[in-house]
């Protein structure tokens, strides 16, 4: 089911639903301004600001996936979301921007939004752009 209150999960359902350039974009636009989960792999404390902004010196080990280019993050738009994909996984709430600014420190291909339902893969070299 769709959160029409959410604007990245509706543009990853047109996207899905009706694959074209523009409703792609679309993702690609939402994607900075909206709160994203990461998956992390152990319990975690005091690693974002109060503006959710990751700190600096934080070394995290987040859930990937290999594709074809290279590893990509894996996002969520939920907890929920995080939890099908991964039940075991922390979830680590951040900025858009800041997983964008992730993607580029690790120099991963990009990433992939809600794997485990209706997902969409966004490259680096389109995050850099958006």
């Amino acid at each position: 089911m769709t959160s029409t209150d959410n604007p990245i999960e509706l543009a990853l359902h047109n996207a899905n639903t009706e694959p074209t350039e523009e409703n792609r974009a679309a993702v690609l636009k939402q994607f900075a301004g909206s709160r994203l989960y990461i998956g992390v792999r152990e319990p975690l404390a005091a690693l974002v600001d109060e503006a959710g902004r990751l700190l600096q010196s934080v070394k995290v080990s987040m859930l990937t996936s290999n594709g074809p280019e290279g590893p990509a993050l894996l996002a969520f738009t939920s907890e929920g979301e995080l939890k099908k994909r991964s039940p075991q996984a922390y979830p680590l709430l951040l900025e858009g921007r800041t997983v964008r600014e992730l993607i580029a420190r690790d120099g991963l291909a990009g990433v992939v939004l809600n794997p485990a339902g209706s997902w969409v893969f966004l490259a680096s070299a389109d995050l850099a752009t958006g």
